[in-house]
């Protein structure tokens, strides 16, 4: 997510001039929290997952939670309205090993963006991987959902971070090889199996519209970065 910018008292510093602002000094709404409700642990997994990586993003109507391989969706009120494996949503293949889910809100179009890795090591040959990202097609994530995938070859995209702009969507993830070490290692990457950082950036008015191809621009890997 974007940093929110700190308001600060007093109008512009000098240039070198140190501020402080104290948090009782900084303007904004109260809120205050009224209620809470129990939604999805980490030992909800079909197996067991380390560290859980749980993700959260909130609605119109509902809110929608995803923990390493299960996804869950509630009403405002904490009502249950469904759950689900992240293998169905994505339609990933059963026998590859899936991971690293990402969920926000987009107000500006009202809908959900969702983001998931998967890969499969092969014994012999190419390591496949994918990047899989989840438009909503409405507010509401119990109605479809269209999904588009990029595909990799013998290293996967670790740690995706997804954004919104007015017209874009963007991916940022670490890249990683399936293979080593200890094993061989993909040309480009480093001794520790590191690849760079590499972000994908998509066409936010084609994947609202669901259009079976969009446009998609990747940067090339950065070893300098990580994200």
């Amino acid at each position: 997510a974007a940093p929110f910018s700190t308001p600060r008292q007093g109008g512009p510093a000098a240039p070198g001039t140190a501020v402080t602002v104290s948090p009782a000094g900084l303007a904004g709404p109260s809120t205050e929290i009224t209620g809470g409700f129990d939604a999805l642990d980490s030992n909800d997994n079909l197996f067991e997952t380390w560290p859980p990586d749980p993700q959260l993003a909130a609605g119109p109507d509902h809110i929608v939670e995803m923990v390493n391989n299960i996804g869950a969706i509630f009403e405002k009120d904490g009502s249950l309205v469904d759950s689900f494996a992240l293998k169905d949503l994505f339609d990933t293949p059963n026998d590859w090993f899936d991971f690293d889910p990402k969920v926000i809100y987009d107000d500006d179009s009202g809908r959900l963006f969702a983001t998931y890795v998967a890969y499969l090591d092969e014994s012999f040959g190419t390591d496949p991987a994918q990047l899989l990202t989840a438009v909503s097609t409405t507010s509401d994530p119990t109605d479809p959902w269209d999904v588009y995938v990029i595909d990799f070859n013998n290293v996967f995209p670790d740690y995706p971070g997804i954004g919104v702009t007015d017209d874009k969507v963007t991916v940022s993830v670490n890249l990683f090889d399936i293979d080593g070490p200890p094993g061989s290692i993909a040309p480009g990457c480093n001794s520790y199996g590191f690849c760079g950082v590499q972000t994908i950036i998509m066409e936010k008015s084609q994947m609202v519209a669901g259009d079976p191809s969009i446009s998609i621009f990747v940067t090339g890997a950065d070893l300098d970065r990580f994200t």
